[in-house]
């Protein structure tokens, strides 16, 4: 069993930047984690491994003006492979199995609050997806 974990901590304000002194800067949330653990053991069909990870991102700003909050989300992931021998090794995976609406970033190109109507383009995470692959080492 192992638990692999990585997260940044960080307050990162513009300095001398006129009106936007102060500010937070966009996109960079004050708090970030992910933990991955996973556990690894020998099978019928080769050596096996299970593995997950969850995600936390926390609030933020798309813009420089600190009047588009992006807000906080968490996503799971989950994930299985097998050596089957020492050449031949298959891997599944399913991202944001949680299936989690959120966005990574907004419109740079829109300064301030958005439009009157109060919205505004921003770039989604991806839904919940599948992948599996196969790999053959030369």
């Amino acid at each position: 069993m192992q638990l692999a974990v990585r997260g940044v901590v960080q307050d990162g304000k513009f300095k001398d930047f006129g009106t936007n002194s102060g500010n937070s800067v966009n996109r960079q949330p004050k708090f970030q984690i992910a933990a991955t653990p996973s556990y690894t053991f020998r099978s019928a069909w080769g050596k096996a491994r299970l593995f997950g990870t969850f995600t936390h991102i926390g609030n933020r700003f798309a813009d420089i003006e600190n009047q588009q909050r992006l807000g906080s989300y968490e996503t799971v992931d989950l994930g299985a492979s097998l050596d089957l021998n020492d050449r031949f090794s298959l891997q599944a995976t399913v991202e944001n199995l949680t299936d989690t609406l959120a966005l990574t970033e907004g419109n740079v190109r829109t300064v301030g609050s958005a439009n009157s109507a109060g919205f505004f383009l921003g770039r989604p995470i991806f839904g919940r997806h599948a992948t599996i692959t196969a790999a053959y080492k030369f």
